[in-house]
């Protein structure tokens, strides 16, 4: 009674481990999910402000030198700018409403033009006027406000991505505690249903051995009265 009352125990724990094991695997899974995000948001906002630089250092490169090379750059990083633009937003979910990403999207719009104005203020006039639309710092300011919203962007993803990743860990190492635990108790109750089955087998032997012994002293009581009969 007492070696079944300790097995459906066992079972009992190992069922109750069995539902904490999925949900920690659930909560694993979800801070797995967290940090895979975080890293894509972080991967999206740092393509997107090392182009808008490609962009503006290869226009700057042209108006100081004239060398046509650096305009490469320049072009290739124009033209992937809105991509990138458009991956930052649905790595943050799409969310239009976000107050971050139309500033960050006026601001781009409005950088991209001033550098497109200057280069065309080159063409026509000359190295000079196009530098002297460079000074008053209208490209600079609008510069200056997209490495700063991108910079606080990257900073609360740092921070998102540190509390994630030791979600992860924490859940990580509830997983393998429960694993072990049910390991453990898995061998506890291989053990305890073969002592429980080595325990039948030795009641059954005696029980087998009971009517044996009882025949055989009836026969030697029967052998004992004969003579006297």
């Amino acid at each position: 009674m007492v070696h079944r009352l300790a097995a459906s125990l066992l079972i009992g724990f190992l069922v109750g481990l069995f539902f904490l094991a999925a949900a920690g695997q659930s909560r694993l899974n979800t801070a797995n999910e967290r940090v895979h995000d975080s890293q894509l948001r972080q991967q999206a906002l740092g393509e997107f402000i090392a182009l808008m630089t490609d962009a503006e250092s290869g226009q700057r490169g042209y108006l100081l030198t004239g060398e046509s090379s650096y305009l490469q750059p320049y072009t290739e990083a124009v033209a992937r700018v809105e991509t990138a633009l458009d991956r930052v937003h649905e790595a943050y979910g799409g969310n239009d409403e976000s107050r971050e990403f139309q500033e960050l999207r006026i601001l781009t719009g409005k950088k991209l033009g001033e550098l497109e104005d200057t280069l065309a203020v080159f063409k026509r006039r000359g190295a000079v006027p196009a530098v002297n639309v460079v000074r008053t710092d209208v490209g600079k300011r609008s510069m200056d406000e997209i490495s700063r919203i991108i910079g606080n962007m990257r900073l609360a993803e740092a921070r998102e991505l540190s509390a994630a990743t030791a979600q992860w860990q924490a859940d990580f190492r509830l997983s393998r505690w429960v694993s072990a635990a049910g390991v453990i108790l898995n061998i506890g109750l291989v053990l305890l249903a073969t002592r429980l089955v080595y325990s039948d087998m030795r009641r059954r032997a005696r029980q087998a051995t009971k009517p044996a012994r009882s025949e055989a002293g009836t026969g030697t009581t029967g052998r004992r009265t004969n003579p006297g009969n």
